[in-house]
C-alpha cells in the first residue's frame, strides 16, 4: 500500500474535556478499514479496525495480532521516510499513525468549509507587484459578480474559478 492509497471520510468534530476531538472513517483505496477517533481526553488516537480476521506480527516490542488491514497500514507507515521536522528529534521519527491522520482530517475540513465558502461568496486575491496582498469575499457567487471583479480587479484571482484543490492551498496561504 501507498501512502496516497489512504483517505478519511465522513469527519465529526466536538469538543471534548481537553480540546477539541474528532472521529471518522479510516479508507484505503475507497473501502473502509477502520474508524478512528480523538476522545478529547488527550493522549493518541484510537482505531478500531475492520475485520475479524487476525494475522501475527513481529516489530522491536514482540509479537502481536493484528487485522490483515492493519497490517498493510502498519508497513505502510514503515516505509516512509522519517520525519525531520520535529526540534525534540533532530535526528527524524518515524511517523505513527495519529501523525499520518492528523493532515488528512485538517485536509478533510479544509475542503469542506472551501466548499462551502466558495458556494456563498466569491472569494478573491489580488495579486500586486510584491505578491498577494489582500483577499476579499463578497456576497453573490455568479458569473455578474466574477465580472464585477475582473473589470474592477484586472489583478484579482478568483477562487471560485479554480479547482478546487488550488483555491484551497491559495486561500489556506
Amino acid at each position: 500500500m501507498n501512502k496516497s492509497d489512504y483517505t478519511v471520510n465522513k469527519v465529526k468534530f466536538f469538543r471534548g474535556h481537553d480540546g477539541d476531538g474528532f472521529n471518522t472513517n479510516l479508507l484505503c483505496n475507497g473501502k473502509v478499514v477502520a474508524t478512528v477517533d480523538d476522545d478529547g481526553w488527550g493522549g493518541g488516537y484510537n482505531f478500531d479496525w475492520i475485520g475479524e480476521r487476525t494475522i501475527e506480527r513481529t516489530n522491536e516490542h514482540g509479537m502481536f495480532k493484528v487485522t490483515p488491514e492493519q497490517n498493510d497500514f502498519l508497513d505502510m507507515l514503515d516505509s516512509l521516510p522519517l520525519d525531520f521536522t520535529s526540534e525534540y528529534f533532530p535526528e527524524g521519527m518515524k511517523l505513527n499513525g495519529d501523525c499520518f491522520i492528523e493532515p488528512l482530517v485538517t485536509r478533510f475540513d479544509n475542503m469542506r468549509k472551501m466548499k462551502r465558502a466558495l458556494n456563498s461568496k466569491i472569494h478573491f486575491k489580488i495579486v500586486g507587484e510584491e505578491g498577494i496582498r489582500f483577499m476579499k469575499s463578497m456576497k453573490y457567487p455568479n458569473e455578474r459578480g466574477q465580472k464585477y471583479i475582473t473589470e474592477k480587479y484586472p489583478k484579482a484571482i478568483i477562487l471560485n474559478a479554480l479547482p478546487l484543490e488550488q483555491a484551497i492551498e491559495l486561500y489556506f496561504d
